[in-house]
């Protein structure tokens, strides 16, 4: 079996490109999350200075102790928002802790979006 990389998908192709254009990365981007289950994405327009303070912090919080990252996981939340600890999660039909901890954020909304009840705030 040969193997598998990660799809690379160009969003210039969706936001700048004609009807055609559009179907061919929705099919793209359909295609490696179901056939690969990760995608990469370029030509989004986010500044590389972003990206690289995003990955600093990110390295920063998971360098913390067990129990100062526990303080921002949510309970209830089921790792919609927040710290994920390490073994709390599994795969699909399997009773074998995954061996990942994560942080979660999500799409923010203002107090007088229809939908605020929807999207929990970010910790």
């Amino acid at each position: 079996m040969a193997d598998k990389v990660i799809p690379v998908v160009d969003l210039s192709k969706y936001v700048q490109g004609d009807r055609t254009q559009k179907k061919d990365f929705v099919n793209q981007i359909g295609s490696a999350f179901h056939e690969i289950g990760f995608v990469g994405v370029k030509n989004h327009g986010i500044p590389i200075d972003l990206i690289e303070q995003f990955y600093a912090r990110a390295k920063d919080f998971f360098a913390l102790s067990t129990e100062e990252k526990k303080k921002y996981e949510i309970k209830g939340m089921a790792g919609q928002r927040g710290y994920t600890s390490f073994g709390k999660e599994h795969a699909k039909h399997s009773k074998v802790a995954d061996l990942k901890e994560f942080f979660q954020i999500g799409q923010e909304v203002n107090d007088e979006h229809p939908n605020r009840a929807d999207y929990p705030s970010n910790i």
